[in-house]
């Protein structure tokens, strides 16, 4: 009996599998020359070429520190290292601290509708530099004791008990719509997901929707917190925000600082503060008209246990689509749809991009391939799909195309 609850034991030890890394060596290739830029709010390290963006982020530094000297609790942003990478596809950037530095992806993002017209590089750097401010700010009473004992990591645990995440990404989302002529705050798109828990008609908890689910389609912390942050300063003023970050990170309260700094600051509960939020932004957003949906034949009935995306759809022949799709349950791939039902025709290789397009028996795509050496190198390369044989061909290796389409002939890659 022992033997077999130890041979269970290790076969169920051996089934397990996990991920794990050690530090990234080998980020960049040796031949990429890199320059330096330095003003009052830090440096810029960008590789040769990238002169004029950063140039331009380091005057939009200046400026967002200029205008941002009239919050009620100011204090200038310490001065920080932002490094331009632009070997990646990858359209991302973070802040962090230990070290004290930032990494912005240079590649844009592909799809429009996500950030609107303004340039990605300026999206990227007032986003991102609002982050700096965030840091700059938020080592003070209590966290300036866990920084004292534990560095810049101390800061960060403080950081993380008293500030929730949804107030550091929705204060900088407001940024970007505060000192730019787009910001997401502007887009009707930003709204989707709250707009479908909304028209859901399903009394959703307060904790569903700041946690997220991979079940139900809710907003992100971006979203909500774009939405909080924005009423508490059309609500109770400029200085709103100012005044309940300084306490919540001074720990005041102790245990919830920022709900009772919320509450101190409002004189409501956080329970109404967040509840007259979500309330008023869906008066202000209004409600989509229930008849726009019967202008619309489905060709099937859209699933309503696992969140499912049917995107870029085109005829294939006279009564079928190819579309990609993905969902909560499975990674996306191309499918063909009839009135009888949904065919998956093959898994896609791994990507950045949803886009396809199709013609006759093609379709094209650009996956994502990393490079082996390099962890700051990856590529974007088209693969084709043929319909008829149920094969793949790699088409360019170590390449950046993106958003491939097929010429009408068919003869040509567009």
């Amino acid at each position: 009996m022992r033997k077999s609850a130890l041979s269970i034991c290790i076969l169920v030890f051996f089934c397990i599998t996990c991920k794990l890394e050690a530090q990234q060596f080998g980020g960049n290739d040796p031949s990429l020359k890199w320059l330096e830029m330095r003003s009052s709010r830090g440096r810029i390290v960008y590789p040769s070429g990238l002169d004029s963006q950063a140039s331009r982020m380091a005057s939009l530094m200046q400026r967002m520190e200029a205008l941002s000297a009239t919050d009620t609790l100011y204090k200038p942003a310490r001065p920080w290292t932002f490094i331009l990478q632009n070997q990646t596809t990858i359209p991302n950037a973070y802040v962090r601290m230990a070290p004290v530095m930032s990494e912005l992806y240079m590649t844009p993002v592909r799809d429009n509708f996500s950030l609107g017209s303004l340039r990605w590089d300026d999206n990227l750097i007032i986003h991102e530099y609002r982050h700096v401010q965030q840091f700059s700010r938020f080592n003070k009473g209590l966290t300036r004791v866990f920084s004292f004992l534990l560095g810049e990591e101390g800061q960060l645990l403080a950081n993380g008990i008293t500030i929730p995440d949804y107030y550091f990404e929705g204060d900088a989302v407001w940024q970007e719509t505060r000192w730019s002529w787009q910001g997401r705050g502007r887009l009707p798109g930003f709204y989707n997901n709250i707009r479908a828990a909304w028209s859901s008609g399903k009394p959703y908890r307060w904790m569903q929707i700041r946690s997220g689910s991979l079940q139900r389609l809710l907003p992100d912390h971006y979203e909500l917190g774009y939405i909080l942050t924005a009423y508490g300063h059309q609500k109770y003023g400029p200085a709103f925000w100012d005044k309940v970050t300084n306490d919540a990170v001074r720990f005041k309260g102790l245990f919830y600082a920022f709900n009772k700094a919320i509450e101190r600051h409002s004189g409501v509960s956080y329970k109404r503060f967040r509840e007259e939020a979500l309330r008023s932004f869906r008066e202000q957003l209004g409600q989509a008209k229930e008849t726009s949906a019967q202008a619309f034949r489905f060709i099937h009935e859209p699933g309503k246990k696992v969140i499912t995306d049917d995107l870029f759809p085109q005829l294939s022949g006279t009564d079928s689509l190819i579309v990609t799709r993905r969902s909560y349950q499975q990674a996306s791939g191309i499918y063909l749809l009839t009135a009888a039902g949904a065919k998956k025709l093959r898994v896609k290789d791994q990507l950045t991009d949803e886009y396809m397009a199709s013609r006759g028996n093609l379709v094209v795509y650009s996956a994502y391939q990393w490079d082996p050496r390099w962890y700051n190198r990856d590529y974007s390369e088209i693969r084709m799909y043929n319909l008829q044989t149920n094969k793949q061909r790699r088409l360019t290796k170590k390449t950046k195309y993106f958003s491939p389409d097929i010429s009408p002939d068919g003869l040509e890659i567009l």
